[in-house]
């Protein structure tokens, strides 16, 4: 499927298929096949040149890929998969974080309102779960 990002059309043009290729690139298959699959681990086109050699083939595949790269509108659309991937990957990081430090902090509290139960001094608490005094005297 495409996305004219301009006027919100979309054309169904394309079906995409999930394949993990590292275990299919180590099934047995004539060499021509083998670089086809292995264009698809390339990260860069250095490295796809490399797997194409001298295969025309393989090396006319690389060009259009270069060519459709510098087109705005293909640009475009790798463009927003990929900063929609980075938001979410970024946004399940931080909550992840944030849901370390609230963690860590109620741990904190639990430590201090045991501590404060057993009479020990509230200025060695602080020191001891990094809690300020305040948030101490409100357990």
């Amino acid at each position: 499927m495409l996305r004219d990002i301009e006027n919100d059309l979309v054309e169904e043009v394309f079906k995409i298929h999930n394949i993990y290729v590292p275990k299919i690139v180590n099934k047995c298959y004539t060499n021509n096949i083998e670089k086809k699959l292995k264009l698809f681990l390339c990260d860069t086109y250095d490295d796809l040149k490399k797997v194409a050699g001298n295969d025309e083939e393989l090396n006319a595949i690389v060009s259009e890929l270069e060519r459709l790269n510098k087109e705005k509108y293909f640009g475009a659309l790798y463009d927003a998969a990929e900063e929609q991937k980075l938001l979410e990957e970024s946004a399940r990081a931080s909550g992840k974080e944030e849901g370390i430090l609230e963690g860590s902090l109620t741990k904190s509290k639990e430590i201090a309102k045991s501590l404060l139960a057993k009479k020990v001094d509230i200025n060695i608490i602080s020191e001891c779960t990094g809690l300020s005094i305040d948030i101490i005297k409100s357990l």
